[in-house]
């Protein structure tokens, strides 16, 4: 799969991506100094020097601003390119996506939000839930961009296919956020999500390449 056009974010969606991390981050930093109880979305606001209303504009609540959730689904603009013909590959852009929204967060951040769930462990149920939520959002879309560029096949095939990718997206770009977090290097997190598209790649190719070979020799070891 190759890049394409929606692959580089417009200045919309990076200013809001930003805003949203900035938000974020002063929400789980209150969490973990005051305790979730204790945390308003006013003091969210103050702490990220946004309104009140901008809060409820990128997170929706209090509870997504803390987790991380984007209530309203991926940006209006993201969906249009990413739907638009001129965009031919239904995966790289959704790693874009979820990287928009991951990028711009510290090692520091991230450690911090960890603790966060260990301290609240009725967060990460809530996390769990939005992932799967998010999984399907993307997979819909997906299968749009599917049944555009291959129009001819059923959806029998298209919806598993769309299903998988979306699964394989949010993977490889956990586990870039995963490697960026426990690296102690000053690596950026978009080199650590390069090595990981270029492992999956990896991966990927080792796998036919065992698969075929499993089958010229009849499947003997």
């Amino acid at each position: 799969m190759t890049a394409s056009p929606p692959r580089n974010l417009g200045l919309r969606e990076r200013k809001r991506a930003a805003c949203a991390a900035q938000i974020h981050e002063a929400a789980v930093r209150l969490v973990v100094e005051h305790g979730y109880e204790a945390v308003t979305v006013a003091q969210i606001a103050e702490a990220a020097e946004v309104s009140a209303k901008t809060v409820f504009n990128y997170w929706g609540s209090k509870d997504g601003a803390i987790l991380g959730i984007e209530e309203d689904g991926p940006d209006p603009a993201w969906v249009e390119s990413y739907l638009a013909p001129e965009n031919t590959d239904p995966f790289v852009p959704i790693i874009d996506l979820l990287a928009s929204r991951s990028g711009t967060l510290s090692k520091e951040h991230s450690r911090r939000r960890a603790q966060a769930f260990l301290d609240h462990p009725r967060l990460t149920g809530q996390r769990l839930a939005y992932v799967q939520k998010l999984t399907e959002d993307l997979a819909a879309l997906c299968a749009r961009k599917l049944r555009q560029l291959r129009p001819e096949e059923p959806d029998e095939a298209l919806i598993p296919e769309a299903r998988l990718i979306a699964t394989i997206a949010l993977t490889v770009t956990r586990h870039a956020w995963q490697e960026f977090t426990d690296s102690d290097a000053p690596t950026p997190f978009h080199d650590h999500l390069a090595r990981s598209v270029a492992l999956h790649k990896k991966l990927c190719a080792d796998f036919v390449d065992g698969a075929h070979s499993y089958k010229t020799s009849g499947g003997n070891p």
